[in-house]
């Protein structure tokens, strides 16, 4: 069996994911494709694509229901929108590892 590092797994499950529901929560506040684009660095198709659900996986669905993760993508969406991009990071890593934590299964099982 080949090891898989923990950051390398959530690159490819948590990470799209986390961005997903950043656009959501950002659709949310009023922000159109355009303006979460540049604010995600992100393209506006790559957008509508999370909005669409054909990115970002099912993981998404759980976190968009679980009130610790929402509070957490508040909170990256607010810091985003500041342009506190040290707190982003910090704050990315620890929903990451929030979401690993709770959804191992999913993290594992889902394939992109």
């Amino acid at each position: 069996m080949r090891y898989i590092f923990p950051c390398e797994l959530a690159a490819r499950r948590v990470v799209p994911s986390i961005r997903a529901g950043l656009v959501t929560v950002l659709r949310h506040k009023g922000y159109n494709y355009y303006q979460i684009s540049k604010l995600l660095n992100l393209t506006p198709a790559a957008v509508s694509q999370y909005v669409s659900k054909k990115r970002g996986g099912k993981i998404v669905d759980l976190m968009l229901k679980d009130q610790e993760i929402m509070r957490k993508l508040e909170l990256i969406s607010e810091l985003i929108i500041k342009g506190e991009s040290e707190a982003v990071n910090s704050e990315i890593c620890s929903l990451c590892e929030l979401v690993r934590r709770k959804y191992p299964e999913m993290i594992r099982t889902f394939p992109y």
